[in-house]
């Protein structure tokens, strides 16, 4: 659960908040900066979703929440991945093979939700996490077609923000084994 300032002066900054299980980023590193200054470093973000995304914010009205769907493909099965536990994340890829991919990673979804308070206008920013084997995707056909989709046509610097591209093609490859 995040708060973000109603404050387009400020560039609705992140003020506080409560984050159990963070995906490779901490609070503390981003508490009070902009909605746009976080993201900055995502691949683009700024070019292709940063304004929509800062006018949603904008334009977001009491009594009427929003949510999105935001994916990753994990290594291993932890929630807590604030940086803090990146050489888990590293060991584990290390470990991987294409015989253990689809048991040993897991799609990770967080639904994100996003509600103007009627008091104060801030916006609070509630975030769930679920995950599910990746092996448990490819039972389903229809489900492994679209994951492997996503992986095919998601931009290189994409997979690799994400963590995704050093085992990007051993993932691929066991999903059209599946299929």
């Amino acid at each position: 659960m995040l708060l973000l300032r109603a404050d387009t002066t400020q560039g609705i900054p992140l003020v506080a908040g409560q984050l159990c299980f963070p995906n490779a980023w901490c609070l503390e590193e981003k508490l009070g900066k902009s909605f746009l200054a976080i993201h900055q470093e995502v691949p683009l973000f700024a070019e292709r979703i940063g304004r929509s995304s800062y006018l949603l914010l904008e334009r977001l009205k009491v009594g009427r929440p929003v949510w999105r769907l935001n994916w990753a493909i994990k290594n291993i099965p932890r929630l807590n991945l604030t940086p803090r536990y990146a050489h888990e994340v590293a060991q584990a890829q290390r470990d991987l093979t294409p015989d253990a991919i689809g048991e040993r990673c897991l799609l990770r979804v967080e639904r994100q939700a996003l509600t103007r308070l009627p008091r104060t206008q801030d916006i609070l920013f509630i975030i769930h996490t679920y995950q599910e084997p990746i092996a448990a995707i490819a039972q389903n056909g229809q489900q492994a077609r679209t994951l492997l989709g996503v992986l095919q046509t998601t931009p290189p610097e994409v997979l690799q923000y994400k963590g995704i591209a050093p085992f990007a093609p051993m993932l691929i490859e066991y999903l059209l084994d599946q299929l």
